[in-house]
């Protein structure tokens, strides 16, 4: 008897506990409702100031997006309990504050895209001019390096031509004391061209005479100093001609060897120290994407689906759908945009845009 006693009570009490609990949840959605208009207040409110610079731009378009989030989450515990038409309302903020639509989000982030497209442009313009600068500063060096070594083996090989030239003309006293007035005839390789883009002629002549010059002068007179020892066997090698001209030729081909490594190594570390030391001014990073061009017509969308069939097994990562059976072609051509954006891939039939972000 007890028991259906207990039975009937516990029947009796279930209308009334969901109508409490209907009366809790209404109570709830109101609260939950207000909640939500508040926030949607406040995310309005974050877009409200009048930034003057691309980062302040960025910063508050970044709080939007979190207060945006947020209000999303706190709605999303409220209606992962109920279905239907009970929901709509709650989403309806969400909805006005989308970034995709709102107004003022538009604005501002357009504005932000274009201060930061500016400043990159200034930049680029900076970095270019500060690059031709470190450029034709190593290009003038590395030429002195050059000429130097072009101008030492200019000596050696005439200096290496004379006594192969009196060896064979069986020449018993050569007048080696004219040979430092035939050096010194020989001119000095001349600096190589220059074509600049954005440096001025005044800027250019400045740079070239900051940098050091080497010491013509100097590798003159260490050349005509060496006559002497080249020509120290001269009389002994009178007996033997051609073992001594090989001999010159080869001391000579030796020296051109050392001079050229010497010159590349030389060359590398100005090239080297040039780029390190060359300012740069980091730009604002604009976000490039590919986009697919929506055309409200059945043959766009046998071609985004014949594109999105072929691309298939590359396309996994950018799809992110909870039951493939509702996959909608827009989906199709969102997928195939980010493979495009990814890889530079075209599809047939099929116009693409770039956007800037």
């Amino acid at each position: 008897m007890n028991e259906v006693m207990q039975l009937t009570t516990i029947q009796t009490d279930l209308p009334e506990r969901q109508a409490l609990a209907w009366l809790a949840l209404a109570k709830e959605k109101n609260e939950v409702t207000a909640e939500i208009s508040r926030r949607e207040l406040a995310c309005q409110q974050l877009l409200l100031p009048e930034p003057a610079t691309y980062q302040e731009i960025d910063t508050m378009l970044a709080s939007y997006r979190k207060a945006l989030s947020d209000l999303s989450d706190y709605r999303k515990e409220f209606t992962n309990k109920i279905t239907g038409a009970l929901i709509a309302p709650q989403m309806e903020p969400e909805k006005r504050l989308n970034e995709k639509t709102n107004p003022r989000y538009i604005e501002l982030s357009n504005r932000s895209l274009t201060l930061r497209k500016d400043e990159a442009d200034r930049a680029a313009k900076v970095n270019a001019l500060n690059k031709e600068r470190a450029d034709f500063k190593t290009f003038i060096q590395n030429e002195h390096f050059r000429i130097a070594a072009e101008y030492r083996a200019e000596l050696r090989k005439s200096i290496t031509a004379m006594y192969a030239a009196w060896l064979n003309d069986n020449v018993q006293e050569p007048a080696v004391d004219t040979l430092a007035d035939l050096l010194a005839k020989l001119e000095v390789p001349k600096i190589g061209k220059f074509t600049p883009a954005l440096l001025s002629r005044e800027e250019m002549i400045e740079i070239f005479n900051a940098i050091p010059k080497p010491d013509y002068a100097g590798i003159l007179a260490e050349a005509q100093g060496s006559v002497q020892e080249v020509f120290a066997n001269y009389t002994a090698d009178l007996k033997n001609k051609e073992a001594a001209i090989a001999h010159q030729q080869q001391q000579q081909a030796l020296a051109v060897q050392a001079e050229q490594e010497q010159l590349a190594q030389q060359q590398a570390v100005t090239t080297l120290i040039a780029t390190a030391e060359t300012v740069t001014i980091e730009t604002p990073k604009i976000k490039k994407t590919v986009e697919i061009i929506l055309v409200e017509s059945e043959g766009w969308a046998k071609a985004v689906m014949a594109a999105f069939i072929v691309n298939l097994p590359n396309l996994s990562k950018y799809i992110r759908v909870k039951s493939w059976a509702k996959l909608s072609i827009g989906q199709m051509a969102d997928a195939l945009s980010k493979y495009a954006t990814e890889t530079g891939e075209v599809f047939a039939g099929l116009e693409m845009k770039e956007v800037e972000k």
